[in-house]
C-alpha cells in the first residue's frame, strides 16, 4: 500500500492493478484516488466498470480499445470477475495475451472482494510484472488510532487515545473481515454526538458504539474467567443479536484457543508484535488475550477448549440442544 501511495503521489500511473484484501474501505479510497490521478476531472466520462463472474474478456477488451475522451487515460475497472481465480482459465488467458498490446491510454484495475486472487495464475503474475498488486489488510493499532483521530479532527471534533482504543476493542476483536467501514460509521455517530469543538471520551464510546458479536464473546469469556454469572447475561445478549448458539460456541472455542496460544508464546519469551504475528491475530488483540490468560490456568484453558469441542460434537449428533450446551458450559466455568 505504501508503494501504491508513493506512485499515485508522484503521478506514476501503472498499466494494470489488482486491489484485494478485507478492507473495503481502503479499496474504495484508493480506487477513488486512482480515478483522480489517472482521469482528473473527466473521471465519469472515461471510467468503465464490469462486475461479476459473467463479464466477458471480449467486452473488457472492447472497452480497453476505446480512446479516452478529453483525457490522457481511460480506466477499466473489473470487480469480482473470477478471472484471477481458478475456474476461468480460458478467459484469463485471453486477457494475458491482450495485455501486451493494450493501448497505453488504458489503465486496467481488478478489484477482488469476494475471493482472494490466485497468485499462481498467469494473469496475476503478468499484472505483477507490468503493474502493481496491493493487498489491503487492516492497518496496525497505531495506524488505526491515528486514522480515527484525524477523521474526527477533520470534522472539528477531538478523540482521546483511550476512546480510540475502546472502539477497536468493541468492534475489531476477533473479526477476520475488514473493520474500517464499521469504525468509520461508528466514528461519524460519535462526531455527531460530540459536535464541533467537542471531545469523544471512552464513556461516549461505551454508551453509543455498538459492540460486535466477537466483542461480546470476548467479554463473556472474560466473565467466565472471573467466575461472574453475568456471562449468562452476555450469552442472552448474543442470542438477542440473532447469533446462533452453535456460532457462539465456535467463537468461544476460538477465544480459548487464542488465549492459550498467546499465553504459551509469552511464556516462551515472545513480545507483543511477535505473538500477534505467530497467532495470526491483529497486534492490538495480543495484549488483551495475554491479559485474559491471567484469569485461567493452562489446565483450565485446555479443559475449556476440550469441553467446547465436546459440546459441539454433542449438539451435532443430537445429544443436546445448542442453547443448553452453551448454558451448561457457562455454568460449569462460573463455578456453579
Amino acid at each position: 500500500m505504501k508503494e501504491l501511495n508513493n506512485r499515485l503521489k508522484s503521478g506514476n500511473i501503472d498499466r494494470a492493478y489488482i486491489f484485494s484484501g478485507p478492507e473495503r474501505y481502503l479499496i474504495r479510497a484508493y480506487e477513488k484516488r486512482l480515478r483522480t490521478a489517472a482521469l482528473g476531472d473527466m473521471g465519469e466520462m472515461n471510467a468503465v466498470v464490469f462486475e461479476g463472474e459473467k463479464c466477458l474478456p471480449d467486452a473488457i477488451i472492447a472497452a480497453a480499445e476505446t480512446l479516452p475522451f478529453m483525457s490522457p487515460k481511460r480506466l477499466i475497472i473489473v470487480k469480482d470477475s473470477g478471472l484471477l481465480q481458478t475456474g476461468r482459465k480460458d478467459a484469463s488467458d485471453t486477457l494475458v495475451d491482450y495485455l501486451p498490446v493494450m493501448p497505453e491510454t488504458t489503465v486496467l484495475l481488478f478489484i477482488e472482494h469476494a475471493k482472494a486472487p490466485d497468485k499462481r495464475g498467469r494473469l496475476y503474475k503478468h499484472i505483477v510484472q507490468k503493474g502493481l498488486a496491493v493487498d489491503f489488510t487492516t492497518p496496525s493499532e497505531g495506524e488505526l488510532i491515528t486514522w480515527l483521530t484525524k477523521l474526527c479532527h477533520a470534522e472539528g471534533t477531538a478523540m482521546t487515545k483511550g476512546a480510540a482504543l475502546a472502539m477497536l476493542r468493541r468492534i475489531g476483536m476477533g473479526s477476520a473481515d475488514g473493520i474500517m467501514d464499521i469504525l468509520h460509521t461508528e466514528a461519524m455517530k460519535l462526531i455527531a454526538y460530540a459536535g464541533p469543538g467537542g471531545t469523544i471520551e471512552t464513556s461516549e464510546v461505551e454508551a453509543l458504539c455498538r459492540q460486535t458479536a466477537w466483542g461480546k464473546v470476548f467479554d463473556m469469556v472474560k466473565e467466565l474467567g472471573q467466575k461472574n454469572i453475568k456471562a449468562l447475561e452476555s450469552f442472552n445478549a448474543l442470542l438477542a443479536m440473532k447469533e446462533s448458539p452453535l456460532m457462539i460456541l465456535s467463537m468461544m472455542a476460538r477465544q480459548f484457543r487464542l488465549i492459550l496460544i498467546c499465553a504459551g508464546l509469552k511464556a516462551q519469551g515472545a513480545a507483543g508484535a511477535e505473538i500477534a504475528g505467530r497467532a495470526g491475530i491483529r497486534d492490538f488483540m495480543a495484549a488483551d488475550f495475554i491479559r485474559q490468560s491471567g484469569n485461567f490456568s493452562q489446565e483450565t484453558l485446555t479443559a475449556a477448549l476440550s469441553d467446547c469441542l465436546e459440546a459441539e460434537y454433542s449438539v451435532k449428533t443430537g445429544l443436546i440442544t445448542d442453547r443448553l450446551a452453551v448454558e451448561k458450559l457457562i455454568i460449569k466455568y462460573c463455578g456453579f
